[in-house]
């Protein structure tokens, strides 16, 4: 059927856009993680929020150095142990009474510890409390940030990766059209994976710090480098998964191994309208080939950039949907069992 085609046509070019953003939140995690963009952006927000000798001795305190390997600064800091390091710094408890900074103090922080205490009517477990939500009330807006700059990351790596993959959309789009052996085996395997695999977790959810997360299976100063293990897995996987798709991607390599010279080694595909590799910009005929790729594939580069940089938990609900339709649009052949003999 003529309709069914067409979803399936979709239901291939938007599995490809899955197996890529799958590859986008890996590089990102990878990044994150090698350059420990989390344990930056809590320390941004610990800075809005004490002055720099504070922060120093903040960092400085047994107990977040207990939080940190290495020399590292910790990406996670449970609410409970900022309120008790920085209680111990600016207004410690000795001998059951804690020393309250005055109001009128010039120190920002001082005046703030001490309208928490004028509100939690000298209750020291309530003060307690109080420096808790005001910590976790700043984490909020430190999450924000790093949402936000999660998301310019995210479109960085989709034009990488869609221009280092070589991942055009029109010709993925007629490729499927003209190819119904590649069309129903791009569909089998989204199928399947859609019923196998679990939801991916939207890479903008995570939070730098704060209680608002579960606090990590594994202490805080471990917590980068399985980080940085498993974004490595997981980019791994979606390379792998985009060499069995078998669309028309990558870059295809001549037969004396060089493109603009220097060796590359590229995942070939099978199809037809992919191009050679450009080489690098910087050599003999390199900049006037790239010049050409642009004009070739700008258009279907910048749809596929913009399509992969929604996120693979987009595309993920979104093939579930169309495969729901998919099954529901079925002709009464395909669905068609054979009969039981009777008698």
């Amino acid at each position: 059927m003529f309709g069914l085609e067409i979803l399936d046509v979709v239901i291939g070019l938007f599995f490809g856009y899955l197996v890529l953003s799958l590859g986008v939140t890996a590089a990102n995690e990878l990044f994150a993680a090698w350059f420990r963009r989390r344990a930056w952006m809590l320390r941004l927000g610990v800075e809005s929020l004490l002055n720099g000798a504070q922060v120093q001795e903040f960092y400085t305190h047994p107990l977040i150095q207990s939080l940190q390997r290495k020399g590292r600064h910790p990406s996670y800091i449970p609410s409970r142990t900022f309120a008790m390091a920085l209680l111990d710094i600016a207004a410690p408890l000795t001998d059951g009474t804690r020393a309250i900074p005055p109001r009128n103090s010039p120190d920002a922080v001082s005046r703030t510890l001490a309208l928490l205490w004028a509100e939690a009517r000298g209750n020291d477990k309530r003060f307690v409390k109080s420096v808790e939500t005001w910590f976790n009330d700043a984490m909020e807006r430190v999450s924000g940030w790093y949402r936000r700059r999660t998301q310019l990351f995210v479109l960085l790596w989709a034009a990488v990766m869609t221009v280092s993959t070589n991942a055009d959309t029109i010709v993925i789009t007629r490729a499927l059209w003209r190819d119904p052996a590649l069309r129903e085996a791009v569909v089998a395997r989204a199928e399947r994976y859609v019923a196998e695999q679990p939801r991916p977790q939207a890479q903008a959810e995570a939070q730098p710090a704060g209680d608002a997360p579960p606090p990590p299976p594994l202490p805080p100063d471990q917590q980068a480098e399985v980080d940085f293990q498993d974004a490595s897995a997981q980019f791994d996987a979606a390379l792998a998964d985009l060499a069995e798709l078998q669309l028309p991607i990558g870059w295809e390599v001549p037969a004396s191994g060089t493109a603009g010279g220097g060796q590359v080694e590229l995942r070939l595909v099978r199809d037809d309208a992919t191009d050679d590799w450009p080489g690098p910009v910087w050599t003999r005929d390199g900049l006037a080939r790239w010049r050409r790729a642009f004009a070739d594939h700008l258009i279907g580069w910048l749809i596929t950039m913009l399509a992969v940089s929604l996120g693979a938990p987009f595309w993920f609900d979104t093939l579930n949907r169309i495969m729901s339709i998919r099954g529901a649009g079925r002709s009464p052949l395909e669905e068609k069992k054979p009969q039981k003999k009777v008698g």
